[in-house]
Parts: structure tokens; sequence; C-alpha cells
């Protein structure tokens, strides 16, 4: 809880200051909005990796096989790196390029998630 609130209070402190800069001088409010982004990033990447040493944890505790979780972790970040990406050229005025990412987000999860698709219908398949 107290992660979220901070960088939220810094981020609204820097969107507010973009916003007031942009007039002026728009690439400064860009660069403040990446360097902001690249800030957020290196605080929440410990709790990342938390994340993957749990879920490591809990696949060895279970005895399950981690080919089931690691693509299911991998297709969330990529979902958020892509969504990030996608914003960030948004704000900038590269609308296209914004869209292009979101595409190749969504292509590659699918491509990562197609082996858990095998996988269920190999499951299925043994059932029937």
């Amino acid at each position: 809880m107290d992660e979220i609130l901070r960088i939220a209070f810094y981020a609204v402190i820097v969107g507010v200051t973009a916003v007031s800069i942009k007039k002026i001088s728009p690439q400064l409010a860009l660069a403040m909005s990446i360097v902001t982004l690249l800030c957020i990033a290196f605080y929440i990447f410990p709790l990342v990796a938390g994340i993957k040493d749990f879920l490591g944890s809990i696949i060895i505790g279970t005895g399950m096989d981690g080919a089931i979780f690691t693509p299911i972790f991998k297709i969330c970040l990529i979902s958020v790196i892509a969504k990030i990406s996608s914003d960030v050229c948004r704000d900038a005025g590269e609308n296209a390029l914004s869209s292009h990412i979101e595409i190749a987000g969504a292509v590659i999860c699918i491509v990562i998630s197609l082996p858990l698709f095998e996988r269920v219908l190999s499951l299925i398949a043994s059932i029937v």
C-alpha cells in the first residue's frame, strides 16, 4: 500500500509539473515523463523479482511443472512493458507507433501462450 502511494504521489507531482512545462517546452515535459517512468520501473523492479522468487518456491514446493507458470509470468510482464511503451509513444504524439507496440505485445503474448494451449488440449484429449 505504501509503495503505490509513493509512486502515485511522485507521478502526480511530475505530471502536474510536466503539464505546466509542456506549453513552454514539450520536449522537456516528455523527458520528465520518461525519466519518471524509468524511476518508477527501477523502484518496482525488486518487487517483480520477489514475485518471480515466490512463484519459483511454489513450483518447487508443490512439484508442479514450471512450464505452466513461466509463460504466464512472461505474458504479464510483456503486457505491462507494451502498455507503458505504448503510452509513452502516445504521449509523444506517435499514435501509429503506439498502436504497433500494442499489436506486437499481443502477438508476442499469443506466441508465448501457445505451449499452454497445447498442454490444455493434450490434457483434454487424455481425459476423453
